[in-house]
């Protein structure tokens, strides 16, 4: 497969990964090298496995003249040792000029700047593939054009003289000795193309770069043709123009593939709602049937147990946050690919989120027999301003993969204040181990998605490796950075940084008293179809003093809320006869400021259903599976919310 892309003037020849094509792109790269005395055309090359298919040697460089790639003809021309060569300037390379020649052309974007540079290296003293006036090809040229099933033709606009290779005439499918004169070959191209080809041509001055279009041709029978040309001048000391040189190619089979290629894209852009909508019920079948399994456990957590049922209950529970976090991770690294994420800036209590984290992801440690320990600044302020969700899930991605990795010995969290600016503060956070390292190989890919730990054997792990990738790209998006420092068999320390505001307006005092409200006499109504879910939110309700309403589909909230007065009304989305964001939005409509405060409740948790929910009138925003300290926090937000106003 090739990727390659050429570049003249306003005019641009691309291809799609079809590797039948592989040695016409490169035959249109050599014949632009060397036929053009050019300087200022512009050649946009993507550094590519595909020149590997070549005899000709190649070195491609970055503007300060270090290797970027090299292909094997380079390889075995100069005797060198590929893995070494990348990263070394092109002069360290100590090239003998009197045994090759070294040619050079500049690399530019579409604004003209100098990007690197192409060096051709060839053994021939001839220098320059040239063709010369009795048809015979350079050696090496005329192997390519033999291999790559493209043609050469050259007028001699000076002696009048027009002269063809053999696959010239194959493509165009006539005699040997048929085409001695250029307007011979103009008439075999089809008459919708014809004038526009032949106009193309003769119009060309020495001002021009090049010409080149797509054109059928007529005088073929056995099936349709269509051909690429390329054509390009020569001129004389006194710019005038000496020669016009044509390469042609077969394209039908690769505009059958571009075809088929746009049509493709045209379709996925069309099927992009199908592909949000398959997501968001993957989401939602693996959530629901984890929100009753977490749930349960979690009031089970909460009854008096033997020490053998604990610790059968805490397997359950971490195997079920492991499922989330991987789930998390996925869907997250879904959106971040797509360019949808939008980090919030909420109020939020870090302290609380570092202590629970840390709470967490202590029932690992103690199975594991290692030390989790927590170090962190006193002069961080409680409260701040950022997207408490992403935090969280920055800190148990790297604190699971620290206590991952660590078979003995401990695993250190430490977070301080780094920088403070105004209400802006800089929080540097420390996570240091003492696993099994991080060997010099996997170090350049570790903060990629799917990236893995070569240094500890795969069976010893878990994980589809997506938690630190997704970090990282979070954590670059919070305005911090990711560094790490790690030897293999002594651990490992990843620093990171994330940067949070503070609302002067905002009073502690305020937000504490969320922690002093009782619930009790709250009046409640659940709307949700899954009967499991149902029992779930009830008992977790009812532990907090709660007897809630439950319904089963938003027709009924609707009719309900219409019905009586509710405090709260949990909401389900994907629910039969009315979904919750139609349900909510009609109980806006009917009761005005006299809807309750409504928290979606459900499974789908993608950004634009969250989008989707506020912008229905929803308030608050709660991912199954549902946690009964999550929930309570949402119901206390309402209390609060009164009390403030």
């Amino acid at each position: 497969m090739v990727l390659l892309a050429v570049q003249l003037q306003d005019s641009h020849f691309s291809l799609i990964e079809v590797s039948i094509n592989c040695n016409l792109i490169l035959m249109y790269l050599i014949f632009l090298f060397y036929f053009s005395e050019d300087s200022s055309k512009k050649l946009i090359i993507s550094k590519s496995r595909g020149l590997d298919c070549t005899l000709s040697a190649f070195i491609i460089t970055d503007l300060e003249n270090n290797i970027e790639y090299i292909n094997n003809a380079a390889i075995d021309l100069l005797y060198l040792n590929k893995n070494k060569v990348y990263g070394r300037s092109f002069q360290s390379l100590e090239i003998d000029e009197s045994r090759i020649k070294v040619h050079k052309q500049v690399i530019r974007d579409n604004i003209e700047n100098i990007i690197g540079h192409i060096y051709h290296l060839d053994e021939d003293d001839g220098g320059k593939f040239l063709l010369s006036a009795n048809n015979n090809l350079n050696e090496k040229i005329g192997l390519c054009l033999k291999s790559f099933n493209a043609g050469l033709w050259e007028w001699d606009l000076q002696n009048n003289k027009f002269s063809v290779d053999e696959k010239i005439n194959r493509l165009f499918n006539v005699q040997e000795g048929y085409l001695t004169a250029f307007e011979k070959l103009s008439m075999l191209i089809d008459e919708r193309d014809y004038e526009l080809f032949k106009d193309g041509v003769l119009d060309l001055s020495e001002n021009d770069k090049h010409f080149e279009m797509s054109f059928n041709v007529n005088r073929v029978s056995k099936s349709p043709r269509e051909l690429k040309c390329v054509v390009i001048h020569k001129v004389d000391k006194e710019n005038d123009i000496r020669k016009l040189i044509g390469l042609c190619w077969d394209v039908t089979l690769l505009n059958k593939y571009q075809r088929l290629f746009e049509e493709s894209v045209k379709k996925i852009e069309e099927n992009s709602l199908f592909k949000e909508e398959f997501l968001a019920n993957l989401s939602h079948e693996i959530r629901t049937p984890l929100n009753g399994i977490i749930g349960i456990v979690s009031l089970l957590s909460e009854t008096q147990l033997s020490i053998e049922q604990i610790d059968l209950l805490n397997i359950v529970e971490n195997s079920g946050n492991n499922l989330i976090d991987t789930i998390d991770n996925l869907f997250e690294l879904t959106e971040l690919n797509e360019s949808t994420t939008k980090i919030k800036k909420e109020k939020f209590n870090l302290l609380s989120l570092l202590y629970k984290s840390v709470k967490l992801l202590e029932v690992n440690t103690k199975e594991k027999g290692i030390e989790l320990n927590a170090d962190i600044d006193s002069n961080i302020p409680d409260y701040l301003l950022g997207d408490e969700a992403r935090v969280r899930q920055v800190i148990v991605n790297f604190l699971n993969n620290a206590i991952k990795f660590t078979s003995k010995g401990s695993v250190l969290f430490e977070v301080n204040l780094k920088d403070k600016i105004g209400y802006r503060y800089e929080i540097e956070f420390k996570i240091s181990d003492t696993g099994s390292g991080i060997s010099k190989e996997d170090r350049e890919n570790i903060l990629q998605a799917f990236a893995y730990n070569g240094s500890v054997p795969a069976s010893s792990f878990s994980g589809v490796g997506l938690g630190l990738g997704v970090s990282s790209k979070l954590i670059n998006m919070m305005g911090g950075e990711v560094s790490f420092h790690s030897e293999v068999g002594k651990g490992t320390k990843f620093e990171f940084t994330m940067i949070f505001d503070t609302d002067p307006t905002l009073e502690d005092e305020k937000l504490k008293d969320i922690k002093d409200n009782d619930l009790t006499g709250l009046k409640v109504l659940v709307a949700e179809d899954n009967q499991i879910s149902q029992k779930l939110v009830t008992l977790i309700l009812r532990k907090m003093g709660v007897g809630p309403i439950i319904v089963n589909d938003g027709r009924e909230a609707v009719n309900r809320c219409i019905e009586e007065r509710f405090d709260i009304v949990l909401m389900d989305i994907r629910m039969p006869k009315l979904d919750g964001i139609r349900a909510a939005k009609e109980i806006h409509k009917k009761l005005g400021k006299r809807a309750p405060y409504i928290i979606a409740m459900t499974a789908n948790v993608f950004e634009h259903d969250k989008k989707a929910c506020f912008n229905a009138g929803m308030n608050d925003f709660l991912a199954k599976p549902i946690r009964p300290t999550e929930l309570r926090l949402c119901l206390q937000k309402h209390l609060t919310r009164d009390k403030v106003a």
